[in-house]
């Protein structure tokens, strides 16, 4: 069973013992990728297990620059810090996070790995 987060709602405030905080709080129980559309199949998809985000968020930066306007790219990371991470580097660069999946079937801990799906913002006219 795979969870959806509503990018809206998506809490990437700081990490904290309150409810609605942490590295978690962004991944919902079941919902729409965004309300009535679905996620189109992505142009590319980046593996980076064990690779911290510190180091993800660059990564993918340079892909997005290889995609065309509206492609979407697949990320799919197992550091717990990416939940926070990306929504954030997608609100700072403007390429719209399309949904966060988190999978609580993957191993290597159980439930760490999230995939992500970012669309790459319209150019400027």
């Amino acid at each position: 069973m795979q969870t959806h987060a509503d990018p809206a709602s998506l809490d990437v405030g700081g990490f904290g013992g309150a409810e609605g905080e942490g590295p978690d709080a962004g991944v919902r129980g079941p919902g729409p990728h965004l309300p009535g559309q679905a996620v189109t199949a992505p142009a590319q998809v980046l593996e980076a297990p064990g690779l911290a985000c510190v180091d993800l968020t660059p990564l993918i930066a340079a892909t997005m620059r290889g995609l065309q306007p509206g492609d979407v790219l697949e990320v799919r990371a197992d550091d717990p810090a990416a939940r926070v991470g990306i929504p954030a580097w997608c609100r700072l660069s403007r390429n719209p996070l399309l949904d966060a999946i988190r999978d609580p079937a993957a191993s290597d801990p159980p439930g760490r790995r999230t995939t992500f799906h970012i669309a790459r913002k319209e150019s400027r006219s």
